[in-house]
């Protein structure tokens, strides 16, 4: 079996990688590398080589003789090459012939350097001695043809092959001693009577140093270690979202305890209203608790979003459109947590007529006309459309967005929300709607 050498490499590695997902629970990216070393280290009989890699991967995956016997085939067959875009009319390209001496694997020299710069890293301005191969530029359309060059070249003396690029109008022809290819290179007359077209010598090639001996040993046990190391991250991973998933139930029960509170004030602020300045101040000091020891919807809702690798709340920057909100579509209802908060329900606690909190929830937003502009709905999407109340018009131009809470608002408030191609909004606070329902006199400087 040939070596897996160059863009094979990169081919085959990605096609273990496919297999190993269903079938290995080592880490895919490792595996692929040990596969591809045992391979170019092993020379023997296709039966003897699926063997071999049965036995080395036994503790790798979970059915290696048959893993073994699909990759030997699959190399083989070279099915993890994929079918090739266009076709030269050469079976053989410089691509391909002399890609790995003279252009970066993947890819001709002039798809790197551009077309000019790839014949002259191909051609010699002098004689090359000993040399049998020639580099013939410049050819026009009707003359890339491998049996017309063959026919030509051939009178000064024995063409052993001939490549042609027709994407480089070039092609290189190999005679069978160096005598034959000077007297071609060296020649008078016109290439097909055309005096544009330029026959070189082919540059020689510094030869590469000798690859270092794969240490079979030395390798499996990196392999190994690099193993060992993807364990240990996966079940410290374990280990910590399971204590993460434990403070958060022990977080919602705590939520509960400090809803029922809240709940309970609720109902004696209904029979007892003459006592609203200490009730008040009771959920106050509930508030600041929940807040201070994170017994928050917003703080558990932050937390399981760890525990999914995501963000709760991702920062508003341009309201792109892979942005994902919270919300639930373009709507604008309440929706999203619906127990008893002090962020999420304050107008539950006080009943109907009555609010703990008559700061103004409503922002102004100058720059924008429109409150079904699409990035802007995108951008509320992002920050949650649960926590919006409605947004409408202003006369003025302007736009009025309102929030179910002040805490909401003020969190908008303070993020710096740019739409694309136009400058950050403008918001401030609209104190004409800033609620009017009557106090208690003790209270009027609170709001």
């Amino acid at each position: 079996m040939a070596r897996i050498e160059g863009d094979d490499v990169e081919l085959l590695k990605a096609w273990i990688v496919s297999k190993a997902e269903s079938n290995s629970d080592a880490e895919p990216d490792v595996l692929a590398d040990y596969v591809i070393a045992l391979l170019n280290n092993e020379h023997g009989a296709d039966d003897g080589l699926v063997g071999v890699l049965s036995t080395e991967l036994d503790v790798f995956v979970h059915d290696p003789a048959s893993f073994a016997q699909e990759v030997v085939k699959c190399v083989m067959e070279r099915s993890f090459v994929p079918a090739e875009q266009g076709k030269l009319q050469e079976e053989r390209s410089f691509a391909s012939e002399y890609g790995e001496r003279d252009f970066p694997p993947g890819q001709s020299k002039q798809q790197a350097q551009g077309k000019s710069r790839g014949i002259e890293d191909l051609i010699s301005k002098t004689v090359v001695p000993n040399s049998t191969e020639i580099v013939v530029t410049h050819l026009p359309s009707d003359k890339l043809d491998s049996s017309k060059l063959r026919e030509f070249f051939s009178r000064f003396g024995d063409v052993h092959n001939v490549v042609v690029d027709t994407s480089l109008r070039a092609a290189v022809l190999q005679f069978g001693d160096h005598r034959s290819a000077k007297k071609a290179w060296s020649s008078p007359q016109p290439i097909f009577d055309n005096r544009f077209i330029k026959v070189h010598f082919r540059r020689e090639h510094e030869p590469e140093p000798a690859e270092k001996p794969l240490n079979m040993e030395e390798f499996k046990q990196q392999q190994l270690l690099k193993q060992r190391q993807f364990e240990e991250k996966r079940i410290k991973r374990l280990e910590h979202d399971a204590k993460l998933k434990q403070v958060i139930e022990l977080k919602e029960k705590m939520l509960e305890g400090f809803e029922a509170q809240l709940k309970s004030l609720e109902e004696e602020l209904i029979a007892h209203p003459e006592n609203e300045v200490q009730i008040r101040a009771k959920v106050e000091q509930i508030q600041i608790k929940m807040v201070q020891e994170g017994i928050t919807p917003h703080a558990i809702d932050e937390d399981k979003a760890r525990l999914e690798g995501r963000h709760a709340f991702p920062a508003i920057t341009r309201g792109s459109s892979h942005s994902r909100g919270r919300g639930r579509g373009r709507g604008r209802g309440r929706g999203g947590y619906t127990g008893f908060s002090p962020y999420t329900r304050p107008h539950s606690f006080a009943g109907p007529n009555r609010k703990l909190d008559l700061r103004t929830k409503t922002l102004v937003i100058k720059g924008l006309s429109d409150p079904d502009d699409e990035g802007f709905q995108r951008a509320l999407g992002v920050f949650g459309h649960q926590y919006v109340s409605e947004s409408s018009k202003r006369d003025d131009g302007s736009i009025k967005v309102t929030f179910v809470d002040r805490h909401y608002a003020e969190r908008f408030l303070q993020e710096k929300v740019e739409l694309d191609g136009r400058p950050p909004l403008e918001m401030h606070w609209d104190e004409t709607a800033r609620l009017t329902t009557p106090m208690s006199p003790a209270d009027t400087n609170t709001c």
